[in-house]
């Protein structure tokens, strides 16, 4: 369901993101960390990693009110890459088509290995939605 080629994780520490990290890593998935937004793009960018999925820990990064901006940037640079945004400041796990201009699924965090498995699926899913709003409106 995803294109070949390692996880992006976007977080400035482990909180959130390492178990993800180790569950990407042994479902073969693969996942490779960067420490902040600045990193991203020089990791995408070059052709250096093609990324198959993005995975931003809004609270590592200040919130959704420091990050939105970085968030937005990214998702207009990468708009075919599914993006699946984790707080645990949300009230609940969003799957829905709702929030596409920002990001494909919101999970709450801490995240269950089930709860991963199924924002991964629907944030692919999702990003087809959102890849198609893009398409028609070009």
């Amino acid at each position: 369901m995803l294109d070949d080629g390692p996880s992006l994780l976007i977080a400035a520490n482990d909180a959130n993101v390492g178990i993800c990290e180790e569950w990407l890593n042994e479902a073969m998935i693969g996942a490779v960390r960067c420490r902040s937004f600045d990193a991203a793009p020089r990791a995408t960018r070059r052709g250096a990693l093609r990324v198959s999925l993005f995975i931003v820990d809004l609270d590592s990064l200040g919130g959704i009110s420091v990050a939105f901006d970085d968030i937005i940037a990214l998702r207009d640079a990468n708009p075919c890459i599914p993006m699946i945004l984790l707080s645990a400041k949300v009230q609940a796990s969003d799957y829905s088509t709702e929030r596409l201009r920002l990001c494909d699924v919101t999970l709450r965090a801490p995240v269950g290995h089930a709860s991963l498995e199924l924002a991964i699926v629907e944030a692919a899913r999702n990003n087809l939605i959102w890849c198609g709003r893009e398409d028609g409106q070009s």
